[in-house]
Order: structure tokens, then sequence, then C-alpha cells
């Protein structure tokens, strides 16, 4: 299993690499989640703005939610209802789970 989670590991940043925005949103995942890496928020957070510059919605709900708990960032609640506004998610309703 190692070595299948060394292969994933390869080819997902080898894709983020060459700028595709799901690969650099799941590359991000796995940082968050620690997935076949060493789990890195500083990384994942480096990730998901790649893929949010692209317009990835699902990176754009990941930053939204680190910004929101301060998880690898300052936490700043004015840019997570940002990002989650530029998800297509109205912000008062996330009010509560702020």
């Amino acid at each position: 299993q190692v070595r299948n989670e060394a292969s994933a590991y390869r080819w997902m940043k080898d894709a983020a690499d060459q700028g595709y925005g799901l690969a650099l949103h799941g590359l991000g995942c796995m940082y968050l989640d620690g997935d076949c890496t060493g789990q890195d928020d500083q990384q994942a957070v480096a990730c998901f703005e790649k893929a949010v510059d692209l317009g990835f919605e699902g990176s754009m709900l990941a930053l939204a939610q680190m910004y929101q708990q301060g998880r690898g960032v300052v936490q700043n609640t004015v840019k997570a209802r940002l990002l989650y506004a530029q998800a297509g998610f109205d912000p008062t309703e996330l009010a509560d789970h702020s």
C-alpha cells in the first residue's frame, strides 16, 4: 500500500505542477488530511489558492473553511465569507457556523 500511496502522490503532484485545477485541489486535500503524504496545512493552502485562481469551486470551499477555522492561515472570517460567496454560497446562511 505504501507503494500505491507514493505513486498516487507522485501522479497528483505531477498533474498539479502542470496547473490542473482538479489535481491542485486533490493535492491540497492530500496535504490537508495527510493522505499519501505528511499533513501540512500550509501546503494545502498553497494548493487550494492556486486552484482558486483557476476558478475551482471545491478549493474555494476548502480554503474558505480554512480561513473560517484559522487552519494553516490567520483566521479571517471576512475572507472566508468572500470565498464562500465566490463559490456560490450565500455567506449569510453560514453565519451560524462561524
